[in-house]
């Protein structure tokens, strides 16, 4: 059955994942949300170490903003702590002098502030947790899908902050997040909010008007940055929380069966964030508290806070880089790709795939069949399992419950109406010429047709998504009792049985025919080992609102040995009973019998298709409940 059997399982599964209707246990979110450790503590957020970007791409202008406004803030406030007259504590003279050093050693030789060549912003942040993992939606995106002997493999694509957010652990943003607690002072009112810390850093230096990298004031007192000659480093430090958007996530999968113990597994092989649309993810400043910002030369006068406000903006604006968000975005893959963290999500998902396919099945066996040679891994496992459904007592689609379990139509006793045999059989009694003719067997009830079994080699799932199956009837002696909707039901001991009104004429050499009528009682016991019923189901739809079964043969197979006829007339007819006693262990007569017993199953197909298909729709639609 191939890629139309692994569609259709994703499909039923896929709707299950993200059906976050209350009470359903494979919704992904909650599941993923409610992930546990070996420790036993939540997974999720995943947090990360140390994330280093340095050197940042594509930020020259911003660079060069960074060293404006930094030269900006400092440089006035110098000229006006350098023109203090009459300095009051926390001022000192001291300062004073040397604030006009350096506005002197700045003046006198023209000097700027740029940032040094060749390097770029560095941001550093620690104690990083990726929130919102759990927000996740398996996308209508067809995956792509490729097949082998072992299983399958699959890309399946995953969307990101695919519910709104009610402040429920599943239903978080997708963010990056930390411990640190701030407090956006830019909103109104000022907003708490937990963060990363980091740092930004970019090296700067004096130039003179040529360009030429000159010692900075040396009165400023700042801190060489190392390995580069003449710069210094300017740092801010503080709490961010970062917003992800334009992302999705893309999973590789390969679905196999494990061993010795079958079981279906899920590896998680690679899991990558990609963009939904351009080269990379967006990520946004969503809340910012600037804690520190140096060098900040003679501190006991100048603010640092006066450096505050721009640099917000170049925080954002190093975020918007393309190489920023590429940096950002392989951290974020590294720790999506980290064994421990793949093996985790892992594990969740065969649990779920377990519990999904024991509440599908009703049972855990696992049958042993030798007919599918065709089939791949997986596949052949799945036969299985509804193999071993069928077989076992405990499970809802155990035979003998499902017959048992109809109402429309009812199978137990099931019930043909009007059968008819034309006839003529003809034989001798006592060398009298005897003919019958038009049998009407009026109401056929038999018992015992939930007496089946469903050998393992004897269910054969074949290409156009088609089962055919050969049930062995009356095998169970006595009959168990299995539990049907909560109620306990017997299932009838062999023999089968069935009683029906009867109408008949008989002939007696030339004379006219006579209308006789009784009781018909009809005995099926498996005396050939083959008695039982044949049947081919064939499957279509995509999806499990889609899912229509339809059986193409239901038939009653019966040897000659396994059918005993007898009639019963009333005393005023009795006489004629040895006549028709003698027809009934006659071959043709059984086979007729079979055959509109057969007849009137085939004209009611539909009736048994469509409740086949509503009980296959509600366990799907159930399913997780």
């Amino acid at each position: 059955m191939g890629l139309q059997l692994f569609h259709f399982v994703y499909d039923t599964l896929m709707q299950k994942a993200n059906d976050n209707t209350p009470g359903n246990s494979l919704f992904l979110p909650v599941a993923l949300s409610g992930m546990k450790g070996s420790d036993g503590q939540l997974y999720l957020p995943l947090e990360g170490t140390d994330w280093n970007l340095d050197n940042i791409g594509g930020a020259q202008d911003i660079s060069a903003d960074m060293a404006t406004s930094w030269f900006q803030a400092l440089f006035p406030l110098l000229i006006k702590l350098s023109q203090q007259a009459n300095p009051t504590p926390p001022v000192t003279q001291q300062m004073v002098d040397d604030a006009k050093a350096a506005v002197t050693y700045i003046t006198s030789q023209r000097l700027n502030v740029v940032p040094y060549s060749g390097l770029g912003p560095d941001l550093d942040v620690s104690r990083i947790e990726i929130q919102g993992l759990a927000n996740i939606q398996v996308s209508g995106e067809p995956p792509v899908v490729t097949t082998s002997n072992a299983g399958y493999t699959a890309d399946i694509t995953l969307n990101l902050n695919a519910y709104a957010s009610t402040g429920l652990a599943w239903n978080q943003p997708l963010a990056l997040a930390g411990p640190a607690q701030g407090t956006d002072a830019t909103t109104s009112p000022p907003t708490p909010f937990k963060g990363l810390a980091f740092t930004l850093k970019q090296c700067l230096c004096f130039v003179d008007q040529k360009g030429n990298i000159v010692p900075p004031p040396p009165t400023l007192g700042l801190t060489p940055s190392p390995g580069h000659a003449n710069g210094f480093d300017c740092l801010a430090t503080g709490i961010a929380l970062l917003k992800l958007s334009n992302a999705k996530v893309v999973a590789s999968t390969t679905v196999s069966v494990a061993s010795p113990v079958a079981a279906l597994q899920i590896a998680l092989d690679k899991i990558q964030l990609v963009a939904m649309q351009g080269a990379t993810p967006t990520f946004t400043l969503q809340n910012l508290q600037y804690q520190s910002i140096s060098p900040v030369p003679f501190p006991a006068y100048i603010n640092t806070s006066v450096f505050y406000a721009p640099w917000s903006q170049f925080f954002k604006q190093v975020l918007s880089t393309g190489d920023a968000a590429q940096l950002l975005s392989g951290q974020v893959n590294g720790a999506l790709m980290d064994q421990g963290n793949r093996g985790q999500v892992a594990q969740l998902l065969n649990q779920q795939l377990k519990n999904a396919f024991d509440e599908i099945f009703g049972s855990t066996q696992v049958a042993g069949s030798t007919v599918d040679t065709d089939a791949n891994a997986v596949d052949k496992y799945l036969f299985d399992r509804a193999r071993g459904a069928l077989n076992d007592s405990g499970s809802y689609v155990y035979l003998p419950t499902l017959v048992l379990g109809s109402t429309s139509p009812v199978l137990e006793p099931y019930t043909a109406i009007n059968l008819s045999i034309p006839g003529p059989f003809k034989t001798q009694v006592m060398g009298v010429n005897i003919a019958l003719s038009g049998i009407v067997l009026q109401s056929l009830a038999i018992t015992g047709l939930s007496n089946l079994v469903a050998p393992p080699d004897n269910i054969v799932f074949g290409t156009n998504q088609q089962a055919s199956a050969t049930l062995l009837l009356g095998t169970m002696n006595p009959g168990p009792t299995v539990n049907v909707k909560g109620s306990p039901r017997k299932v009838p001991s062999p023999p089968a049985t069935a009683s029906t009104p009867f109408t008949l004429n008989v002939q007696v050499n030339q004379n006219a025919p006579i209308p006789l009528g009784g009781t018909l009682n009809l005995s099926l016991q498996n005396n050939s080992n083959t008695l039982g019923i044949q049947t081919t189901l064939n499957a279509s739809g995509d999806t499990p609102d889609d899912l229509e079964l339809t059986y193409s043969q239901i038939l009653l197979v019966a040897g000659d040995k396994d059918v005993v006829l007898t009639v019963t007339l009333p005393d005023d007819e009795a006489a004629y009973a040895m006549f028709i006693n003698a027809f009934l262990s006659q071959s043709q007569l059984i086979e007729q019998v079979v055959s509109a017993l057969n007849g009137y199953i085939a004209d009611n197909l539909q009736q048994i298709s469509d409740a086949a298909t509503q009980f296959a729709r509600s366990a799907l639609k159930n399913l997780g409940q």
